[in-house]
């Protein structure tokens, strides 16, 4: 008897780009723009495999694309490709946040001054956030053009218009947030 097999050997993982907002970004990145996992295969994709915040298993696609839209729920995402021979290639996450930090402004006192509001004491800004965590604080100085950085419960007078903002690892800025300090006497 004679026998003849045709086989195919296919050992190479599926390629991927992973891109927020049209840019390409690195796993393990934080984000507020829609995502694009993009795969493809040197024969063709079989599934994308990928796992949801507050989910515990993995779900499938059978597209060469999965995209996570910015009304999506705030989270990590994990992500991979397997084509049909079974070969993967290596899970990518990122953390998508679409929620802005709070901030706050509080005198000497401890006392919270409104957004608008006036004092006669200094004043500090700090910020929360509730997604990827605070990043960074922003400020400008009464007749200020432009913004300097600002290190998160430092306080500041001077008379004038106080303003204040802060920003998340996904990029996200709270509102700004102004304050008048005006400590002369009628």
């Amino acid at each position: 008897y004679t026998y003849t097999f045709r086989f195919e050997v296919d050992v190479d993982a599926p390629s991927y780009t992973l891109k927020a907002g049209g840019y390409t970004i690195s796993s393990g990145s934080y984000t507020n723009k829609q995502v694009v996992y993009t795969t493809t295969d040197n024969r063709s994709v079989y599934r994308i495999r990928y796992q949801r915040p507050n989910y515990s298993s993995y779900s499938n696609t059978y597209a060469t694309s999965y995209t996570v839209n910015t009304s999506a729920t705030n989270g990590w995402y994990y992500v991979y490709a397997e084509d049909y021979m079974g070969n993967t290639n290596s899970t990518v996450s990122f953390y998508l946040d679409t929620v802005l930090p709070i901030g706050t402004v509080t005198n000497a006192n401890g006392s919270t001054i409104e957004n608008g509001g006036y004092t006669n004491k200094a004043i500090k800004y700090t910020a929360s956030d509730s997604g990827s965590g605070m990043s960074g604080y922003q400020y400008k100085a009464p007749d200020a053009t432009s913004w300097s950085s600002y290190t998160s419960g430092t306080e500041v007078s001077g008379i004038g218009w106080h303003t204040f903002r802060s920003y998340d690892r996904a990029g996200n800025y709270s509102e700004e947030y102004k304050v008048y300090y005006d400590n002369t006497k009628p």
